[in-house]
């Protein structure tokens, strides 16, 4: 998993274990933040594979970052905050 800012918008891309592209898209903070600045994309591995949405064929982890902001696939937006209430993750 790798995410990168792109113009006004965070990029993220899945691959598998071989390279192939599994997923890639726009993501978009959890809860009320409304941008994360570009040195604060660092990804907290750990926490990341804790939580999945099902992207077409892909299933997509929340990318927890380091500092504790979480990125959400643009789109399954609703379907993550969904997931992450359920969890008692706060916005």
């Amino acid at each position: 998993m790798a995410c990168w800012p792109d113009s006004s918008r965070i990029l993220c891309q899945l691959n598998n274990i071989d390279g192939t592209l599994e997923y890639q898209g726009e993501f978009l903070p959890y809860g009320k933040k409304r941008s994360i600045p570009p040195s604060a994309v660092r990804i907290d591995a750990e926490k990341t594979r804790e939580d999945k949405v099902w992207v077409g064929e892909a299933l997509v982890p929340l990318v927890y970052l380091q500092t504790g902001d979480i990125l959400v696939p643009l789109v399954k937006y609703d379907e993550s905050v969904r997931l992450l209430q359920r969890r008692g993750r706060t916005q």
